[in-house]
């Protein structure tokens, strides 16, 4: 089989075609057993969806060419009602979809130009860090095979991130400058690129190969994924801090050596995190082999366990998100009254609004895509003019929203720029005002003046990112005008996520939902004393009762996140009951006022009836997997897969 495009036809920016226009024409050469599909302007359409029938349209076309190959032979062929068939059974309309189509200019971040292989921090190179790591600890620190003490367990663990953080500064000292911050940007952009591919073909791989162990082999390539991406963005980050002046050109072992010692830098200083927060009690010690031992990680642990949760969770979307990338969004939308309150909040929060920055990246993006390189250098100058001719504004202005958006050289890495903290730089937090996430712009000093360097697809991602921890309320905001914003997303957020877990129940057959409980036929004390309840479901098939609370909680994903989460869930702060404390009080009320429930959700209240209290959260939890949980804490998706067998 062959596929021929004609050079001739008009296939980018072509005039839309008639829907009788030919897709696919078939020449079969009985003699060589060649079938040649000729492909016309047609057939894009066809490829331009969420779904698989410009592939069911090639195998038709390719199929009847076949078919009339063995009609010339003398051989028995199938009809062309047997061939619908067979498209039919094999590959139903739907996501079974190999073939992507796609405008890069609406997706940036899958632009495959220009860029290194994705390759992810190799196993090999992981094991002989940590050789290196023991040998440290014995020759430098003195330490003796055995159990560490307790109260070592946090020196121990963050001498030795500070050893990696120590290699690492002296390998990039040793390089030298001329395209090294390219050099490390382009692997970022292949880690970002991969990331964004094996989101977008999720659906598709899972209906077209499937198997028992897809969530296993999605929760490993998510966690390879992540570790890829931070220590790629850390290096970014460090070069862009602290540019080298040595000799060394940099090669791919030395930027594999420096991506594991990034990887363990983070992992280091994370497990060291976890200890001081009480999420861990490993115990340390140095093994026979001279390797430091940790037996007992539980916070690991927890962390493999809620991955594959997630990425069930990913999975369980997976279909939806697929088709937004086909997704066209209305043009010149004009701005809603939330758009432009967020304006004036990040005016105030960031000294710019969030549509000039999101405008400002967009651009950036632009050129990035013009050019097809990985990497996109240009005067500092140019890029202000540029800005500022496309926005409108001053060039002052324009100046001051690229600086907010850089990062630039400083004095040492630990030096954080005036006004920011040093634990705005630990590459170990998420969330951090001076990260190459918040930063996606690099500003350096060569042959006397002044560059701007990024890549388009980390842009992009950036800018994601910039909106939603706007307007998700997670920005963890300084302003008033900002801080009263969040707050009002927040309480409209947890309004919508309560009324999706509600919808989704009044779905089902046979329930009788009732959302924002607040009283029980005359009796007050919950409005009074132990608050709303969320959702109220009665399940007369199953004489259950379920007592649902929603949280729209932001996901933890470092031990200082998990702390918080582990405190808001289990043990309550600053004098404030938990979660979990006020809703087994509404779930013992429902217990004791059983029959006035039921009958409140039309139920036979003669019958014996139990009680099945739930907490719905909108992203799988880590806390859970930490601790165990007297309720279920679930999140949606979870509710979705376990129905009807919840407990």
């Amino acid at each position: 089989m062959r596929l021929l495009i004609d050079p001739e036809e008009p296939w980018i920016g072509a005039a839309p075609q008639a829907p009788e226009s030919p897709t696919v024409e078939t020449q079969v050469e009985s003699e060589n057993m060649i079938v040649d599909l000729i492909l016309r302007p047609g057939l894009v359409p066809l490829m331009q969806t969420a779904d698989n029938r410009g592939e069911r349209e090639l195998m038709l076309r390719f199929l009847e060419g076949l078919a009339s190959y063995l009609t010339a032979a003398g051989a028995r062929a199938p009809t062309n009602q047997r061939i619908q068939q067979i498209i039919d059974e094999t590959a139903p309309l739907g996501l079974k979809k190999m073939v992507m189509l796609l405008n890069i200019g609406k997706n940036p971040r899958l632009d495959p130009r220009d860029l290194p292989r994705y390759s992810p921090v190799r196993p090999s190179l992981i094991d002989q860090a940590l050789d290196e790591v023991g040998e440290f600890l014995r020759i430098e620190k003195k330490l003796q095979v055995g159990a560490i003490p307790e109260q070592n367990w946090n020196q121990v663990l963050n001498e030795v991130a500070e050893y990696c953080f120590r290699r690492l500064e002296a390998l990039v000292a040793s390089l030298s400058p001329y395209r090294l911050l390219e050099f490390v940007i382009a692997h970022a952009e292949s880690v970002c690129r991969e990331s964004a591919y094996t989101r977008l073909t999720l659906a598709t791989q899972l209906r077209c190969f499937g198997g028992t162990d897809v969530a296993m082999r999605t929760s490993k390539k998510m966690t390879e994924l992540s570790h890829s991406a931070l220590a790629s963005r850390f290096l970014v980050e460090y070069v862009a801090a602290c540019p080298p002046k040595g000799l060394r050109p940099v090669s791919f072992n030395t930027y594999d050596e420096l991506r594991v010692l990034a990887y363990h830098l983070i992992n280091y200083a994370m497990l060291s995190d976890s200890v001081r927060f009480g999420l861990e009690r490993p115990q340390i010690s140095v093994l026979p082999s001279g390797r430091l031992g940790m037996d007992g990680t539980s916070w690991r642990s927890a962390l493999e366990s809620h991955s594959q949760t997630y990425a069930l969770d990913q999975i369980s979307i997976a279909a939806d998100r697929f088709k937004r990338h086909w997704h066209i969004p209305k043009p010149n939308a004009p701005p809603n009254e939330l758009a432009l309150k967020m304006d004036i909040a990040t005016k105030a929060e960031f000294g710019q609004s969030l549509t000039n920055l999101i405008c400002l990246m967009r651009i950036a993006v632009e050129q990035g895509l013009a050019s097809g390189e990985a990497v996109t250098t240009m005067p500092l100058s140019e890029f202000i003019n540029l800005v500022a001719e496309e926005l409108a504004c001053e060039r002052k202005e324009a100046a001051k929203w690229i600086d907010f958006l850089s990062l630039s050289p400083r004095d040492g890495f630990w030096n954080p720029p005036h006004g920011y903290v040093q634990a705005d730089l630990y590459p170990w937090r998420y969330g951090r005002k001076v990260s190459y996430y918040r930063r996606p712009f690099i500003l350096r000093e060569r042959g006397g003046q002044v560059e701007i360097v990024w890549g388009h697809r980390h842009v992009a991602d950036a800018q994601s990112y910039l909106i939603d921890q706007c307007f998700s309320g997670r920005l963890r905001p300084t302003s008033d005008a900002m801080k009263s914003l969040s707050s009002e997303l927040r309480h409209s957020q947890g309004e919508d996520f309560n009324n999706a877990v509600a919808d989704w129940f009044s779905r089902q057959d046979a329930l009788n939902v009732k959302p924002r409980v607040k009283r029980i036929g005359a009796n007050r004390e919950l409005q009074h004393h132990l608050g709303d309840i969320d959702v109220l479901v009665g399940d007369p098939r199953r004489l259950r009762v379920l007592v649902v609370e929603c949280k729209d909680l932001s996901l933890a994903r470092t031990p200082f996140e998990m702390a918080h989460e582990l405190a808001e869930l289990f043990d309550g702060a600053n004098g404030k009951k938990s979660i979990i404390e006020k809703h087994e009080a509404r779930t013992l009320w429902i217990k004791k006022n059983i029959g006035d429930v039921v009958e409140f959700l039309g139920g036979d209240p003669k019958r014996r009836w139990s009680v099945v209290p739930l907490i719905a959260v909108d992203e799988p939890l880590v806390a859970p997997h930490l601790r165990q949980s007297p309720i279920p804490v679930l999140s949606l998706e979870e509710i979705k897969r376990k129905w009807p067998r919840l407990k």
